[in-house]
């Protein structure tokens, strides 16, 4: 029998500082984002052409954003996806209670902000498994 410790995959759980503070990060970004929804919606951004532009600028606007989160909260390369899924997680709650109690709140168009909403959220996810770095093996 050996007294060795296996060797450790690398994961390193989150803190419940780090925790707190991507729950507040997502939602700050909640309240950000119902601003630029309402802004697009404004500018007419939900019409076809529209909508297909902003999607399609969510895409590198979201990059800063994982990577900024990553910084203030200190996490490890292999850290990145379950922040992205924290951040999301909190925002998509404050999102869901919020469109179903004041729908105006998104601004003259709830439904092309809301689709716009889960588009974001698949975008984030997603970067998220492309930024996560498996932690490196220490065998």
């Amino acid at each position: 029998m050996s007294d060795q410790t296996p060797p450790s995959n690398g994961n390193v759980p989150l803190t419940l500082g780090q925790w707190l503070a991507l729950v507040t990060i997502g939602a700050v970004l909640w309240l950000l984002v119902i601003f630029l929804l309402r802004a697009v919606g404004a500018l007419g951004g939900y019409s076809a052409m529209g909508t297909v532009l902003f999607y399609l600028l969510l895409v590198p606007g979201t990059v800063p954003l994982v990577v900024a989160t990553r910084k203030i909260v200190g996490l490890r390369a292999n850290q990145v996806l379950a922040a992205v899924a924290i951040v999301t997680a909190s925002a998509s709650l404050l999102d869901g209670v919020a469109l179903a109690a004041m729908p105006s709140f998104y601004g003259n168009n709830p439904l092309g902000a809301s689709t716009a909403l889960l588009w974001g959220v698949g975008v984030a996810l997603f970067l998220g498994v492309l930024m996560n770095r498996a932690a490196p093996d220490r065998r």
